[in-house]
Parts: structure tokens; sequence; C-alpha cells
């Protein structure tokens, strides 16, 4: 049975199936709230509690521990789980596809040709540059040899960057090489000579025709070594007769030779410096692909990997377990219930207790939300205008003077004309005269007749 968590990390979903490992999705949990996703490395069922495994495992982390390239995968954590003993490598979760899935994938939509194969090939040996020149505190060199360096070990994401993944077999000086002898491991496709013979000492030039094999994939979509029998591919392995990838594909023949030379079957014609092979070609896809460039080979694959990068998306939802997801796209809000009411009733009546605007209002009283009648209309409510104070003006000032504050309380300015106060009554509101002039005449009488109804209307 399965575990479902191991130390503060939550398994949602397996990832991969190795021969002696699985790779899980999961969820890191940590102090207020704090959570990340990550691909956690375990044992299989088979193998669990096996002595050997456990100290693969451990020699697996002591390695990842010390590199830091943003071509290799990097170990987040060594740990082990208090209640089972089990023990688990943390590494970050890379969205993306293995090189293997992205070349199958190309068989039907063209994916790689010489430029892209030239951009990913210099990333994978820029890596192994770096592994193979890793040294110990004594600046001695530890002599890391990958062993499994193949197309699933090959990880592109989808941002375009390249890493090479899975040290599980790598050997090293911090490794006992003793037990390797008359052993071999590693894919039978992607073996170099040295290693389908199980002659060690085994060097980096093994992990560069390895490489070689690898970019041959790429540009040529054949695997030399490939077979239904995997003892008939490392027979093939041992003694290599491999065409030119110029014979078997359109490749440019600069390519082609140097792909040939990383092929070599013997290691003293074989280059050995990964960090110079990687420089080579890069200036050769300068070169012959001036216009190429890594932010073309990322718009390609976010085009042609749209849906599986929406699957990989519909994935962490759905093993989220509850927690916040982010959509693409804000999922509809339902109307509320009186929106809906007024969709389907469209025209309000009023009501028979309405007041009606040529009435008085109803005196003052409390009332509440719920018992309180619906509003009328605003065109049918009375206003009903508060007192004026010495400091405010309710009448539209002219431009150089705002509403609200005026120079002279007693004195309200209207364009040209000028209203003066004569008296405030009780109430405080004042009492205006205009002169006839301002009213045209004749209408100083319904002027007069409007303002005994105004007055009468603010009477108590």
């Amino acid at each position: 049975m399965n575990p479902t968590w191991l130390g503060p990390h939550e398994l949602k979903l397996k990832l991969a199936v190795g021969g002696y490992c699985d790779i899980w999705l999961a969820r890191s949990n940590g102090p207020y709230g704090f959570q990340r996703w990550c691909a956690l490395k375990t044992s299989r069922p088979d193998f669990r509690g096996d002595e050997s495994q456990r100290r693969s495992l451990t020699a697996e982390a002591r390695l990842m521990a010390r590199m830091d390239h943003p071509r290799v995968v990097s170990l987040l954590d060594f740990g082990q789980d208090q209640a089972t003993g089990e023990l688990y490598l943390t590494m970050p979760y890379i969205q993306g596809r293995t090189l293997s899935t992205l070349v199958k994938r190309g068989h039907d939509t063209p994916l790689f040709g010489a430029a892209d194969a030239l951009l990913i090939g210099s990333d994978l040996l820029d890596a192994l540059g770096h592994v193979h020149g890793l040294r110990d505190e004594n600046h001695n060199l530890l002599n890391i040899v990958h062993r499994d360096v193949s197309p699933e070990n090959v990880m592109i994401g989808y941002d375009g960057h390249v890493r090479l993944i899975d040290f599980g077999i790598a050997i090293s000086e911090m490794v006992s090489r003793h037990t390797q002898v008359h052993t071999v491991k590693g894919k039978a496709q992607y073996l170099s000579p040295e290693q389908a013979n199980g002659s060690p000492p085994l060097d980096r030039r093994s992990d560069i025709f390895s490489a070689g094999l690898v970019m041959y994939y790429m540009l040529t979509g054949s695997e030399p070594f490939a077979s239904d029998n995997v003892f008939t591919s490392i027979a093939k392995a041992r003694n290599p007769d491999i065409l030119p990838a110029h014979k078997v594909s359109s490749v440019p023949k600069d390519v082609s030779a140097l792909v040939h030379a990383m092929l070599t079957k013997d290691t003293g014609q074989r280059p050995s410096d990964a960090n110079d092979l990687a420089r080579k070609m890069t200036t050769l896809r300068q070169k012959l692909y001036p216009a190429f460039t890594r932010a073309k080979m990322r718009s390609h694959l976010e085009m042609l990997l749209e849906e599986e990068r929406r699957e990989d998306m519909g994935v962490i939802a759905s093993v989220s377990g509850g927690t916040q997801v982010i959509h693409t796209q804000p999922a509809p809000q339902p109307d509320p219930p009186r929106r809906q009411e007024k969709l389907r009733v469209p025209h309000r009546e009023v009501r028979s207790d309405t007041p009606s605007v040529f009435e008085n209002p109803s005196p003052r009283r409390e009332v509440t939300h719920a018992t309180a009648p619906p509003s009328p209309p605003q065109a049918l409510q009375p206003h009903r205008r508060p007192p004026l104070r010495e400091h405010q003006s309710t009448q539209p000032i002219s431009n150089e003077h705002p509403r609200g504050l005026v120079q002279d309380p007693k004195t309200l300015e209207l364009g040209d004309n000028v209203l003066d106060e004569t008296h405030e009554d009780h109430r405080g509101v004042p009492h205006v005269t205009m002169p006839e002039a301002s009213l045209g005449g004749g209408a100083t009488e319904e002027f007069d007749d409007l303002k005994r109804k105004i007055d009468g209307y603010y009477e108590d």
C-alpha cells in the first residue's frame, strides 16, 4: 500500500515509475499555511527496506547536494519519514515534457530541426560540463559519471529551459566502484561501448558518447542501438557501426561531423570536454541559424504543447484537495434574488399608500427596514429644503465663485444680479427681494404668487 504522507509532503499523484524508484507529485506543507508543489523520489514498494537501495538513494542525494546549475535539476531536501523510516528526495516540480516525448510527438508534427537540436544539445553538454567538473572540499575532482544520459532523462520545460535529471546510477569518487565490474547499468539504446562491455573504470567520455546518441536521435529520429531484445541492443553498443547523420536525414554536414566525433568508439579519439563541445555547438548554431533563439523555441513549444500544458494545470487543480485553485477564467456569479425579481417584473406598480406629490408628507415616524414601505420613485418624492446657514448657499454661483463658501454671508451673487437679504424668519430662512427688471417686468406677479406658495409649503 502506498503512503499518503512522507514527512511534511502529501503525495498526490504518481508521475513516473522507474526500475527502482517512483516519482510523485507532492505538496509540501509548512507553517502559516505555506504550500509548495514539488516532485518526490521514493523507493518502489518492492525495494522498500532494501539496504542497497537505501545506499543508492543516499549516494544520489550526496551527489545532487553539490550541484548548483540552471541546467541540472536541483535537490531541495533529503529526508526520512519518522513513522515509516522511508527515505525520499525532494526536487522542484518542472512543468514540461521529456525529450523522448517531444521527439515522438515531432514525428507527426516536425518539432526538432538542426537548430533546435544544437540548442538543446549545447544545454545538455553544459549540464554535463558542470557535473564532470565538480570537486570536493580539497579541490579534488569527483569524477562523476551520469551513466544514464538519454532522452528520458532530459527534461524540457514549457519555458524552453533544458534540465538534466535522474542521478540514480551515477558514480563518482564518493561512491564505491568495486561493485561495478562486469555490471551493465543504463538504457541499452544509449550505452557507450565501454558501458556495454562492463569494463571500468568509466569516465566522462562515456557520457559524451551517450549525449552524441541523444543528438543523433533528435536530428534523425532513429536510435542506432534500438532493438526489441535488450541483449541485441547491448551487442550493437559494444561494436557500434553508426552512419553519419547527414546520410540518414537532411542534416548540415558540419553538424553531422560534430555529432559523429562524439560517437567515436575509441575513447582516445573521442572528445572529453563537454564545455568545449557546448561552445562549439553554440557557435555553429549562431553561424548556420543566426535568427534562431531560445525565445523562438519557447514560442514553438507553447503553441505545440498548449494541450499538454492545460492538462498539467488540470492535474494540479484536480489533486489540490480543496485548496484554492487559480482559474484561467472567473467563475460566473449568480445574480442576487432582488435583481432576478426586477428582471421578471420590469414595471413596478405604485402602492396605494404612496403619498401624492400634492399632499402634505405624513408625520415623521420611526420605521425599520422590515416594516418600511417601498420608497416612491425619485421624481415623485417631495423635496424638503433644509434651512440655510450663514456660510452656505443653495444657489448656483457664477464661475468666478464656486458653490459653497462666499465672502459675505449676507450677499449671494447670481451673475450680475444681487439678491439682498432683508430679514430671517424664526426658522432661519432668509427672505430676499429681487428687482422687477430681473423678471422681465410683467412676471413680478407670477413670481410673488410662486413665492407665497413656497412660503406656505415651509410652514409647520
